[in-house]
């Protein structure tokens, strides 16, 4: 059980958390009012601060709950029910995070959002899409388990997950991990040991798997649902109302069997600054998985404000390009395929001007031991260089090199 700060005689549930393990988000009910809730990490005490509701901004008299982050923190997806601006009776709204307050929030537009019940949100790492509950048609019975991509600056026409996540009964919950491949879920129908139980299933070649009891004593005969599993699969909260908790259903944590884990993930966090005058700079961010060489991730940074924050799931080799048009660009890599950490990496990025003397490190080229062959994913790095001299086309370069250890 989570304790007193998090636990009260009413009812607690929806758990939420940032990918830091700094901030816990979750869903209280009192008298028929549902709000959202926040407690921040208090490392001295080793434990959760007292929660506190998250402002009149985001709280209102109609009922708001499951709160879902991205992974910069900077944005919380939740669902808002009985608001008589609402589409329907259940929508999904966003509010973004400016100096520690959270801003009024903004309704999706339809189609992700219907006359129907859309509720219970929860944003994959990317930012890209968007798993809900929803009993709008095509539905396999209840409430089914759907998926919106964004694409073109909005969310585009929800598609349900298909008889192998869906049932005749009510699918519900949705957690997607940072992996970007395992799906945690309530149910009422696939086979359980109570009334709502949580499952697992994993995403292989577009697919998803049977899915899976997590099984006692995660599971019991009485209800549990609602499951957050931290970015390293080593920590879980959920909802249950088994006995001895403080009232009502209440939130806790347990640690994940390891056939129930996902993959561990790290992430990259960064800050984007001019390297002369500190400012705090707008640019362009791609991740990039240097095995296919598709880009995994790409934002950018807000002039002012200059970070970023992206997970880097484990088993890749990725390359990290950050680009200003007026500046000489970063590269970086991470090589997590043989390196089983998940420790998080910090980068201070400092772009330089393209005057004399300036240099840059191009941390992306490859050659196996005792060649010159310059190897097929060296190229990613190479065509970002090449787009650099098309930009500055007076720009006059040297290019040194060396050899490591083995020659």
């Amino acid at each position: 059980n989570m304790g007193k700060t998090i636990n009260t005689a009413n009812n607690e549930y929806f758990p939420g958390a940032s990918i830091d393990k700094q901030t816990f988000f979750f869903t209280k009910l009192i008298n028929r009012q549902e709000d959202l809730y926040q407690a921040v990490w208090d490392s001295a005490s080793s434990n959760w601060a007292q929660a506190k509701g998250m402002g009149a901004n985001v709280n209102s008299n109609a009922n708001e709950g499951t709160v879902s982050t991205t992974i910069d923190g900077k944005y919380i997806f939740f669902t808002k029910c009985n608001d008589p601006k609402g589409v329907g009776a259940c929508d999904i709204y966003f509010s973004r995070v400016r100096n520690g307050v959270w801003s009024k929030p903004f309704i999706i537009k339809p189609p992700l959002n219907s006359p129907k019940w859309e509720s219970q949100p929860c944003i994959s790492a990317d930012g890209q899409t968007l798993y809900f509950t929803s009993n709008r048609q095509p539905s396999y019975g209840g409430m089914d388990i759907f998926k919106s991509e964004f694409k073109d600056g909005s969310f585009q026409a929800p598609v349900n997950l298909g008889p192998s996540i869906n049932t005749k009964g009510n699918e519900q919950a949705p957690f997607i991990h940072v992996d970007g491949r395992t799906l945690y879920f309530t149910s009422d129908e696939h086979p359980g040991l109570g009334n709502n139980d949580i499952f697992i299933s994993r995403l292989e070649a577009d697919t998803w798997s049977t899915p899976q009891n997590l099984g006692y004593p995660i599971n019991t005969h009485n209800n549990e649902q609602g499951i957050v599993v931290d970015r390293t699969g080593g920590l879980s909260y959920y909802t249950s109302d088994r006995e001895g908790g403080f009232g009502g259903l209440d939130l806790y944590t347990f640690k994940l069997p390891d056939e129930f884990k996902p993959v561990a993930t790290s992430y990259v966090k960064g800050l984007v600054t001019d390297i002369k005058t500190r400012d705090k700079l707008a640019s362009d961010v791609d991740l990039i998985n240097l095995k296919t060489g598709k880009t995994v991730v790409s934002l950018k940074t807000v002039k002012g404000e200059g970070n970023f924050l992206i997970a880097l799931p484990g088993k890749q080799d990725y390359l990290l390009n950050v680009n200003n048009q007026s500046y000489l660009f970063y590269s970086d890599n991470f090589s997590l395929k043989t390196n089983t950490s998940s420790e998080p990496y910090f980068l201070d990025i400092r772009l330089r001007k393209p005057d004399a003397g300036e240099t840059v490190v191009l941390k992306n080229i490859f050659f196996d031991t005792d060649k010159f062959d310059l190897k097929s994913n060296s190229k990613i790095e190479l065509d970002r260089f090449v787009a650099l001299l098309k930009r500055f086309p007076n720009l006059k370069i040297e290019i040194g090199g060396h050899t490591d250890s083995d020659g």
